[in-house]
């Protein structure tokens, strides 16, 4: 009877082992992805207010010095990064060595060069609205929590949505996740003291874009990736954006400030988290892969 007790020990043990790491890595991937969309609904802002800054203090040399660097990144930097990695994918490697090989170098040139001039500017603004401006050389400290705090409240609320979309058909956590990502515009209201009035105005939307994003996950037999999110977010900003464009026309006309939305209410702004929010939900892979006997089944039993 011992013997047949310690045998059953030592064959369950790693199977509990090999679950809890399973659990383990599609939890960290969970995290990392519904992070790397949170980060996309906030940047927008932070290269939008940097592109600003930037704008009013451009000169040749900048430009300048971006092409330069642009051209390093083009004809150096990228083509050996693109050697690295299709080199590291063992399975690929001819059929990547075939495709760079019909590429049209010209072709190749002007979007490389584009698109690193483009990375350079980008990062230029960033660096200029972390930095703050040359007339607040002294406050880098606070400029630099300004960037921190604006980066975090904006992505508070996708970061929590995202978990639930993922968490929506585990038994254990969906109700948690659910509940967290409820609360989540009240809390972010309550710790970076917004007012009540943006409070009222990010709920709103959020909660909805949610709930069809929940639903939408429960109907699914399988997980299909962000992407298919992207279409409670676009539907509910479109309709949310035009409701505020309407409205703040209409409190125009009326020289009116109905319960001080007039102030808090702010299209552009809007505008650019729901943007940064879809572009998120499209370039972020999803945590698990769908087929069966995958990861994602896994984690919908647990």
């Amino acid at each position: 009877m011992e013997n047949m007790s310690a045998s059953t020990a030592s064959v369950v043990r790693p199977s509990v082992l090999k679950r809890g790491g399973s659990a383990a890595l599609a939890g960290a991937a969970t995290v990392v992805s519904a992070l790397s969309i949170a980060i996309c609904a906030a940047a927008m802002e932070l290269l939008w207010r940097g592109l600003l800054l930037v704008s009013h203090h451009i000169s040749r040399v900048d430009v300048l010095s971006s092409l330069l660097v642009g051209l390093v990144l083009a004809f150096l930097v990228d083509p050996l990064m693109d050697r690295i990695r299709h080199a590291l994918s063992w399975h690929r490697r001819h059929e990547a060595a075939s495709a760079s090989d019909q590429r049209n170098p010209l072709f190749a040139m002007c979007i490389g060069i584009a698109f690193a001039f483009v990375s350079v500017c980008l990062h230029s603004a960033l660096t200029s609205f972390v930095a703050g401006p040359e007339s607040h050389a002294g406050a880098d400290s606070e400029v630099l929590e300004a960037a921190v705090k604006l980066t975090t409240a904006w992505a508070f609320v996708p970061f929590f949505v995202t978990l639930a979309w993922v968490g929506a058909r585990n038994r254990r956590a969906k109700v948690p996740l659910g509940f967290f990502a409820t609360i989540s515009p009240l809390f972010a209201g309550w710790l970076f003291s917004w007012a009540w009035q943006t409070v009222v105005i990010t709920a709103l939307p959020c909660i909805l874009i949610l709930f069809l994003g929940y639903r939408q996950a429960v109907k699914e037999r399988r997980h299909r990736g962000f992407s298919r999110y992207t279409r409670s977010v676009i539907y509910v900003a479109t309709t949310w954006l035009a409701a505020t464009a309407v409205l703040q026309g209409v409190l125009y006309l009326l020289a009116s400030d109905l319960f001080g939305f007039d102030r808090h209410l702010e299209f552009w702004i809007d505008a650019r988290f729901y943007g940064g929010w879809t572009l998120g939900l499209v370039m972020t892979p999803f945590p698990f892969h769908s087929g069966p006997g995958s990861r994602s089944n896994l984690a919908d039993r647990t």
